[in-house]
């Protein structure tokens, strides 16, 4: 419990972002109402649900569970389409993807690929024939009021991690030398001149 205090205390210190409940359609709508609550209790007017809606054949039972939580709840559905892809024509590369991500054959993947072709980037037009008015406002709204762009992605190296007093490459050698030390502990003779020949060439 203390945990999840601090998780809620924390993400209350956010005020600056918004949280989108993604339901997930194989949960039973008690579970999706309680996540909900959670949501309100936690991020307050900064809360919504979100509605992707991608031609399943349940899309319409998904509907159903969202606005009975909206009316519980009074959280706004915001419009979202779960985009992989910026064009429909992408999907056997994005299942390929899916593939390496499981380490299984593309043949193997099974429900685990993509039902369609329908998380690409769609139009305003083929969007307004899919979701209501006031869910496609409501994702204005959250998209008004963010600020972020592509310009602030720099790449920023990470700290190093190492002893006070040693440089990267002296605490990468002395780990090294335990590691290897371990490996070998087992032969008499300890490990091979081979072995720290090479580890010394690699080490430079």
């Amino acid at each position: 419990m203390r945990d999840l205090d601090r998780v809620e205390s924390a993400l209350r210190g956010v005020p600056g972002c918004h949280a989108l409940l993604i339901p997930r359609r194989e949960d039973p709508p008690g579970q999706l109402l309680a996540q909900a609550h959670w949501l309100q209790a936690t991020f307050g007017e900064r809360a919504a649900v979100a509605a992707e809606l991608l031609l399943y054949a349940d899309d319409s039972l998904l509907v159903e569970h969202l606005d009975a939580v909206a009316r519980r709840t009074g959280l706004p559905i915001v419009a979202a389409g779960d985009v992989l892809m910026h064009l429909r024509s992408r999907k056997p590369v994005q299942d390929t993807l899916t593939a390496v991500r499981l380490k299984k054959p593309l043949a193997d993947c099974g429900y685990a690929l993509a039902r369609n072709a329908e998380q690409h980037l769609r139009s305003r037009l083929r969007l307004a024939q899919l979701y209501r008015p006031a869910w496609l406002q409501a994702g204005l709204h959250i998209a008004r009021s963010c600020n972020f762009s592509l310009a602030e992605l720099r790449y920023e190296y990470p700290a190093e991690l190492v002893p006070e007093g040693l440089t990267p490459i002296e605490h990468l050698r002395a780990l090294a030398a335990l590691g290897a030390q371990e490996r070998f502990r087992h032969l008499e003779h300890g490990m091979p001149a081979t072995v720290q020949t090479q580890i010394d060439k690699e080490m430079v």
